[in-house]
């Protein structure tokens, strides 16, 4: 055992920290900065650059004079360059020095320039301590070190503030130690008056900073303030040039003259195991301030499962949305050309679709400008594949498709006027196409039995008689004509006639007509020929007669050719056939489908195709009681549900009403505007999930500020100095109206 005093004990300290290999331990109320550097100089630093002990200084903070004496921030400076950790008790009067397990000094002396010296220049207090090489004793106070640092304080690096007075279970004050953010999330930690220690989550709202003169107000009364008393001096100063020269003199001989405070609003109280309450009590003044954990966040904002955004305030932490409240209660973006809202739509939409997916749902788009074309750099890689695109006019023809059926007024289904023996044969026709089963062979039978009639018709009576000459002979008698003559003659006649009529030769029809055929010819041909030897030219006529009521001598056609090629030009387009396509079979499977309504130059005919397509998937959704789950995202929506009566038509009354009404059966939407002043406020109202990117004009902003409650009027004014892929995301699909930043932007 050796005895130091403030004569020796310098040197002992410093040739035992130089041969320091593990630890470094200095307990001492009070550290100056300037004996730390001796015993830390420049030759350590290099002897030490590739391995560092583990330095830990325990130093006492109990009122003002204790970090006078220390001077903290040049002490915390070098304690940083020593990667050094540093904590503190309010009535530390140890001063215990311990290197690795063979170095150790207990004593009255602080390690500063009075309690340390050399044989050069000792200190100024009289001093004595005991040196211990023993292993087992340096153990012992290795143990006793322990037991201090365990009670003691950390000075947390994470600390930006403490609470000012007058806090409630709302709101506090704060004044910062560093730059605090608006819209930083906080956790705000004290004790209550039991002793226990509470923490809450609150956001930052309002921010301030203030240079210390000028914190007293400009009044005579506070000229006996030294400081203000300066300024003042020098704003009041003739000359303006002399004004701004003693102010630049003066801000910077104070130093860091800056505040920082603010206002806080308290979100919740934070209980065992990060669970959120409700707060109750007023939150403690000098209560310290830290940046709220990640971990805790990332839990409220859904981060590590759909992460789409950072928080500004708060960089290291993921935001991502909750896609059930989104589907249920709707989602609204807004935001100029070029703010992110359509590259933020395009990756909501692919994590969207992840999800939904494994619901056997999809996503339907709405794309007016060709927003969702693969060739779209902002498309992201995820998406590409899952696209199927479907142009509008594919649901046009289905949509708008007329039906014929036995009732059809052929008249105004094709826009033609008939005459009665043209509307004959469409009936005929329509009647040859029911025993079809499929949808093009009903056509090309309804063609096919038309286009027949179309053909003028010869008087084919001299070739007919030219083929019956033979079977007539010379002599006819009663016997021939009965037994052969007749039959073979009467049946090409029937034969004739069943097939111009369309018949089946054995259907029952058929069979009637050759009944008639031979029973009224054969009557006619008794009474023209008497049994008797005929002439040629006798015979001739006879033939001719029997002809004449069954077969037409006209040479116009039945069906006008020109009618025909309309008839089938509307076939061939689409617009009309004999079974309902049901466009839902289009969108049926799960995916993200792309509705291309670009090549619609007309605005009124793409609302009136949007309307019925969502009227139609809409009724599917409600048939299958929610089991059609589907997101429909709407770009450009203030040209489908424009504000104000009248607009829109068929597109708006739909998208109002599966704004009100979807939710029950999971059909969401997702409504995309840059003039969200235009769009109607019966389908933004129902959206009740927000992104808010830059917006300029004065009537957007208003509008915004009129049909998103959870805005606050600070977050209004900042939105035409977003950033790009800056926005606000508040509303159900999040847990707290919150600034964020999108990801990759």
């Amino acid at each position: 055992m050796e005895f130091l005093t403030n004569v020796n004990n310098l040197n002992v300290l410093k040739e035992a920290i130089d041969s320091a290999k593990e630890k470094i331990y200095i307990c001492s109320a009070w550290i100056r900065s300037e004996i730390l550097k001796r015993i830390f100089d420049k030759k350590w630093f290099i002897k030490h650059e590739n391995s560092l002990p583990e330095i830990r200084f325990l130093i006492r903070m109990g009122c003002s004079n204790d970090f006078s004496i220390t001077d903290i921030g040049n002490f915390l400076n070098l304690a940083a360059r020593l990667k050094a950790k540093v904590r503190y008790t309010a009535h530390l009067h140890a001063k215990l020095n311990i290197v690795d397990d063979f170095f150790a000094t207990v004593g009255s002396f602080n390690l500063t320039g009075g309690g340390y010296g050399d044989e050069f220049h000792s200190g100024s207090n009289e001093e004595i301590g005991v040196l211990i090489r023993d292993k087992e004793k340096v153990k012992q106070l290795t143990g006793l070190f322990e037991e201090l640092w365990q009670k003691a304080s950390t000075i947390e690096e994470e600390v930006i503030g403490f609470t000012l007075s007058e806090g409630t279970n709302r709101y506090v004050g704060y004044v910062g130690v560093k730059e605090i953010e608006i819209g930083k999330f906080v956790e705000i930690e004290a004790e209550d008056y039991e002793g226990q220690k509470r923490r809450w989550l609150g956001k930052v709202v309002i921010p301030y900073a203030h240079h210390t003169a000028f914190l007293p107000a400009i009044t005579p009364e506070n000229y006996d303030n030294s400081q203000f008393k300066e300024f003042i001096n020098a704003l009041t100063d003739e000359s303006p040039l002399a004004r701004y020269i003693k102010m630049v003199t003066l801000t910077k001989e104070t130093g860091y003259a800056h505040l920082r405070s603010g206002r806080i609003e308290i979100l919740k109280e934070i209980k065992e195991g990060n669970t959120l309450i409700f707060n109750r009590i007023a939150i403690p003044s000098a209560a310290l301030i830290k940046s709220a954990r990640p971990i805790l966040l990332e839990k409220l904002f859904c981060g590590k499962n759909n992460a789409l955004a950072t928080l500004a305030a708060n960089p290291e932490v993921k935001v991502g949305l909750n896609f059930k409240e989104i589907l249920s209660k709707h989602m609204a973006i807004f935001g100029t050309t070029g703010s992110g809202k359509s590259y933020f739509a395009k990756r909501l939409v692919s994590k969207f679709y992840q999800w939904i997916r494994d619901l056997n749902g999809r996503v339907i788009i709405l794309d007016t400008h060709n927003e969702y074309a693969k060739d779209n750099p902002d498309l992201p890689e995820t998406l590409k594949d899952e696209l199927t695109y479907i142009d509008a006019t594919q649901i046009k023809q289905v949509m708008f498709k007329q039906i014929i059926d036995e009732d059809t007024n052929f008249n105004s289904l094709f826009g033609i006027k008939f005459t009665e023996e043209e509307l004959k044969i469409l009936k005929d026709a329509y009647k040859t196409s029911l025993g079809k089963k499929e949808e093009l062979q009903k056509i090309e039978a309804f063609l096919k039995f038309i286009k027949r009639f179309t053909v003028p018709e010869q008087d084919n009576t001299e070739e007919l008689i030219q083929n019956l000459k033979p079977i007539i002979q010379d002599q006819i008698t009663e016997e021939m004509i009965e037994r052969h003559i007749c039959e073979e003659l009467f049946n090409e006649l029937a034969s004739m006639r069943i097939k111009a009529e369309g018949l089946s030769p054995n259907s029952n029809d058929a069979k009637e007509i050759k009944k008639q055929i031979y029973e009224e010819s054969l009557k006619r041909f008794k009474q023209t020929s008497s049994y008797k030897k005929f002439k040629q030219d006798s015979l001739n006529r006879a033939i001719a007669s029997f002809l004449s009521p069954y077969y037409k001598t006209e040479t116009r056609p039945a069906f006008s050719p020109e009618k025909y090629q309309q008839i089938k030009k509307v076939f061939d387009n689409k617009e009309v056939g004999f079974n309902q396509d049901d466009v839902i079979k289009m969108i049926e499977p799960p995916g993200v489908y792309v509705i291309n309504l670009r090549d619609l130059s007309d605005d009124e005919e793409r609302r009136e195709i949007v309307g019925k397509f969502l009227n139609a998937l809409f009724n599917k959704a409600k048939e299958t009681n929610g089991n059609f789950k589907s997101l429909i995202v709407v770009e450009e929506a203030h040209n489908y549900a424009p504000e104000g009566s009248g607009k829109g038509s068929s597109s708006s009354r739909m998208l109002k009403k599966i704004a009100s009404e979807g939710r029950k059966f999971d059909v969401g939407l997702l409504v995309i505007t840059q003039r969200p002043a235009y769009i109607s406020k019966d389908v933004i109202a129902q959206c009740n999930t927000s992104a808010i990117f830059r917006l300029i004009n004065t009537h957007d902003i208003s509008a915004i500020g009129n049909m998103v409650e959870a805005v606050s009027e600070e977050l209004l004014t900042q939105l035409p100095a977003f950033d790009t892929g800056q926005c606000i995301l508040t509303g159900v699909g999040v847990y707290e109206a919150v600034e964020v930043r999108i990801d990759n932007y």
